[in-house]
């Protein structure tokens, strides 16, 4: 008897080997909208409005008791969903309350969902999530680009819109948000992605209106056209608790009331595209940095300033960021840039800390014949415009830190606990300067040192006499140039400003580089 048992045993298992894999695959995704789990089918929209000429304009809310096994006759806007595909046709919006028991627009709670099709999909949520991911499942926007100003917005009032790791692997605009609750009894603050994401689509915006960060975990994001970032946090970063890796050709990131970022970034165009434009703006004070973390740039134009745009604004939304300052440092971590068109650093109002604590290295950014490829202006106040070690190779670099916030020359030296490594490159320092750790200058050179008012330059070459390490306390400007750029020595007819306002001086002495 035992062995007629495994005899039929070993039968069954033949058997079963020899059926077509399809017949015993089995779908593990389990998915909600509006706390209604998704059965293979179709869902229609309802909500039609009628017209004051009498024609009925198709209504985009989705009715999750309307599935059937055939498509709605006569509509435009429905889901269809099988085997773990969710398919959008035309428009679908899909509002969840908190006042109603849902739990989320969307609930992913088991496997992987693909949301997919030509149309646009809407999830709200107000007081839930518009997005909920539980850690087990998985969730992939695959649209087809259909020219909508925003084929899919994921969006909450009173909470995280996206609740879990998030893909977005193709869609045309995307539009992430948070916002507060209008009737919020309290402050809490929510993340408007909570999780990790990878985001590929022509046009993003993320943006962040409570107290929390945009993205709280990895971004990863290729973004054909522009992407947008912004927070009103003034302790959060928008960017935090994560690594960042960001390519497109215009990246706006702004903080109006914090800092940016608190994680490494990198920061590149589009593949053969023919610039990027980077703006990462913070507005932080004291000893907060708008980037916490290190910087890395392939190719592209960086702008990385701290600022309060909200100084003069009559706006009633902004009026709130008046008077906040903008003295903080811009990083604190080191700035990598290759083959780049060009670097402005700069803050508004007048601090005492570094602009940048950590080492800044340059390849391949050179100028353009009409100003430096890079420029670091500490503006008023103190401390250093770089405080670290500079390394610059066929580029061009021009570093400003001349009026403290009495508007007089300062004292301070704009570079400091610096080793200087150069090849093919021009430094032009306008400080005092400090003593250097070591300098490895790994060409021939052409070196200018003069008092704060300018005359037409002699320049000393190394071969007759090196730079020293020591510094002249007398001196407040510095030029240096390396290999090629010993061909093209200037006029110099910069004689300083009678007072120090904002960049008169960046604008009328290295622009002349």
């Amino acid at each position: 008897m035992q062995k007629r048992m495994v005899s039929l045993l070993l039968c069954v298992v033949m058997l079963a080997g020899l059926l077509p894999t399809t017949a015993m695959a089995a779908n593990d995704t389990t998915a909600y909208i509006l706390d209604v789990a998704l059965q293979e089918g179709y869902y229609s929209t309802k909500g039609d409005i009628t017209r004051d000429d009498g024609t009925v304009i198709e209504g985009t809310d989705i009715d999750m008791e309307s599935r059937s096994d055939t498509a709605p006759e006569g509509r435009n806007n429905y889901l269809h969903y099988q085997d773990g595909v969710l398919t959008v046709f035309g428009k679908v919006y899909i509002f969840a309350s908190q006042y109603d028991g849902m739990s989320a627009a969307l609930n992913v709670a088991s496997g992987t969902l693909t949301v997919q099709g030509s149309g646009s999909l809407s999830l709200y949520g107000s007081g839930v999530p518009a997005l909920r991911v539980s850690s087990s499942a998985a969730i992939n926007f695959d649209l087809t680009p259909n020219g909508s100003d925003s084929q899919l917005i994921i969006s909450s009032s009173g909470n995280t819109a996206v609740k879990g790791d998030l893909t977005i692997s193709q869609a045309d605009r995307v539009c992430i948000t948070t916002y507060d609750y209008p009737y919020a009894s309290d402050d809490t603050s929510y993340h408007t992605i909570d999780g990790n994401a990878v985001i590929h689509a022509e046009n993003v915006v993320i943006d962040n209106e409570t107290d929390g960060a945009c993205v709280r975990g990895d971004l990863r994001a290729e973004v054909t056209d522009y992407l947008q970032i912004i927070n009103q946090s003034e302790t959060t970063a928008a960017l935090t608790g994560g690594t960042y890796s960001l390519k497109t050709d215009y990246l706006n990131m702004q903080s109006y009331c914090g800092p940016m970022v608190d994680g490494n970034i990198t920061l590149s165009p589009i593949e053969n595209g023919e610039y990027g434009k980077f703006w990462i703006d913070g507005c932080t004070t004291g000893d907060v940095p708008v980037v916490m973390g290190n910087i890395t740039v392939t190719g592209g134009d960086l702008s990385l300033r701290n600022q309060n745009r909200w100084s003069d604004t009559t706006d009633e939304r902004y009026t709130q960021f008046k008077d906040l300052k903008a003295d903080g440092p811009l990083l604190m971590g080191n700035l990598t840039m290759h083959n780049a068109d060009g670097l402005r650093v700069n803050r508004q109002d007048a601090g005492t800390t570094p602009l940048i604590r950590g080492d800044l290295s340059l390849t391949d950014c050179a100028d353009d014949g009409v100003r430096a490829a890079a420029s670091i202006d500490r503006g008023y106040g103190s401390g250093a415009a770089v405080d670290g070690d500079i390394t610059l190779q066929n580029s061009s670099l021009g570093i400003g830190a001349y009026c403290d916030d009495n508007n007089v020359l300062s004292t301070e030296p704009g570079i400091q606990n610096c080793t200087l490594t150069m090849k093919n490159s021009i430094l032009s320092v306008y400080s005092f300067l400090a003593d250097w750790k070591s300098i490895d200058i790994q060409d021939d050179y052409l070196w200018y040192v003069s008092t704060y008012e300018l005359g037409s330059p002699t320049y000393t070459k190394s071969t007759d006499q090196p730079l020293g390490t020591k510094s002249s306390t007398d001196k407040a400007y510095l030029e240096i140039r390396s290999g090629n750029h010993m061909k093209s020595t200037r006029e110099a007819s910069f004689n300083g400003p009678s007072a120090c306002v904002g960049d008169c001086v960046s604008e009328s002495a290295w622009r002349q580089l």
